[in-house]
């Protein structure tokens, strides 16, 4: 980005010259000469301004906001979230740092609407397998037609919305959650948008970002980029919308073992909360029934504490109505047994000798971490946590892809892929489950499927 010259404003009723630039770090910059907005900090003292920097005044100031410009070359901008930098140096100008603008068109905020997206990673069009398909349908509260939008350099998505929705729902709701399925299929970091453009007031719109200059070429380490096409992104848009936030947890793990181990054992059971949502042990009765016999054995609990004594039944009966209130609902041991059922099928030796004993350890790490019971982090400890997570990343990963993904092609790319494999040797070399191979066992089950390794 070069320096942009033009008029800018808060309130249109106060206009003010301005230049729009990049900083050596990459922060996008608008210096104005004046105040778009008079800042708290600032007393006016008659002969002199006083700063007064007291917090409250610091926060108010720094708010985000829509800055609005209308550029020498005569283009539209919107600056949204423009945050006031700290007031130094000469007082004369004010100055603004920006996540994010428009180029193109006036939007006055993030809620503001958009018809359309479309976006590029830095994926070479010869690596990914989509860049020919025909349009796809995409259902879902960001309805609309998902097809290819590529150059000669890089390969991405374009979405025509069958109504208007809000820009950042709409970025989250298509780009980003195309970037996470692009994440787990490579098992790698999500890739960064190297160009997204808006479809606002019937004209494309570049929406900018400071990092999106920098944004490293997309490496895969799983399912290849060309098994990936606009059938399957347009399936995933609405499935991500169902398990959202799952996809961003398992993409942005700590590598710190104790709170991945209550991040993944948090992430499997809402998975299955999501997968399956009417999910009931007792069957054969309506869920009301159930809770109105659990509501009847509350009071019989209470009562029977009362004529034995009980000095503080109210906390007798908040006690009961918590214990019973999630009574027709999967304990975390039968959850995660039916979410991990086809990643069992496709690679049993993943959870060690058995899945049981493998969701059982795995919620006692989950609980160990939510309630903090563990006083000691040991060289026992690190090599329990290290396997269960290894694992447990590999299990989910695995389980939101075959959302999308067939079992076969799944497990062919499993067999050739060597990231998967050094994760199981590394299983192994911990020796938690002696005289069990993972990586060996795995080799087994897979060419009993018909899959050579």
């Amino acid at each position: 980005m070069g320096t942009f010259d033009g008029d800018f404003w808060i309130d249109p009723e106060n206009k003010r010259r301005g230049s729009l630039f990049m900083d050596q770090d990459g922060t996008f910059l608008l210096e104005v000469e004046g105040y778009l907005f008079w800042p708290k900090q600032l007393e006016d003292k008659g002969e002199f301004w006083e700063q007064n920097d007291r917090p409250e005044n610091v926060v108010a100031d720094r708010w985000p906001r829509t800055v609005l410009g209308l550029l020498d070359t005569g283009e539209s901008i919107s600056l949204l979230g423009a945050i006031m930098q700290h007031l130094h140096g000469d007082l004369r100008f004010q100055r603004f740092a920006l996540p994010s603008l428009v180029r193109g068109a006036h939007l006055h905020g993030r809620d503001d609407t958009v018809s359309g997206i479309r976006w590029q990673w830095r994926i070479p069009p010869q690596a990914a397998g989509w860049t020919q398909d025909p349009a796809s349908r995409v259902e879902g509260d960001v309805a609309g037609v998902l097809s290819p939008w590529c150059d000669d350099r890089n390969a991405g998505l374009q979405l025509l919305l069958d109504q208007p929705s809000p820009l950042d729902a709409t970025l989250t709701r298509s780009r980003e959650y195309s970037s996470q399925l692009v994440a787990l299929a490579c098992f790698n970091a999500p890739p960064a948008a190297t160009v997204t453009e808006v479809w606002v007031n019937d004209k494309w719109c570049e929406y900018e970002v400071p990092e999106q200059d920098s944004a490293p070429q997309v490496e895969t380490r799983l399912i290849p980029l060309r098994s990936l096409t606009v059938p399957t992104f347009a399936d995933w848009l609405p499935k991500a919308d169902l398990i959202h936030p799952f996809p961003f947890m398992a993409n942005s793990l700590t590598s710190i073992l104790q709170l991945d181990g209550m991040i993944l054992g948090t992430l499997l059971e809402g998975l299955h909360r999501r997968l399956y949502p009417k999910q009931r042990p007792l069957t054969g009765i309506s869920n009301n029934k159930v809770l109105a016999a659990a509501d009847a054995a509350r009071k019989v609990f209470v009562d029977r504490l009362k004529e034995q004594g009980c000095e503080n039944p109210d906390v007798a009966n908040k006690l009961a109505k918590e214990a019973l209130s999630h009574i027709n609902e999967p304990n975390y041991h039968d959850r995660v047994m039916e979410l991990l059922e086809p990643v069992q099928e496709l690679v049993p030796s993943l959870f060690g000798p058995d899945l049981s004993e493998w969701v059982d350890r795995t919620k006692a790490i989950r609980n160990a971490q939510s309630h903090q019971t563990l006083r000691t982090f040991g060289e026992e400890k690190i090599q329990e946590y290290y396997v269960f997570m290894q694992s447990c990343r590999w299990a989910v990963t695995l389980r939101m892809l075959l959302m999308v993904l067939p079992k076969e092609q799944v497990l062919t790319t499993l067999r050739k892929s060597r990231n998967f494999h050094f994760a199981l040797a590394n299983i192994d070399q911990e020796n938690l489950w002696p005289g069990s191979s993972a990586l060996q066992s795995f080799r087994t089950s897979a060419a009993d499927n018909g899959v050579p390794v």
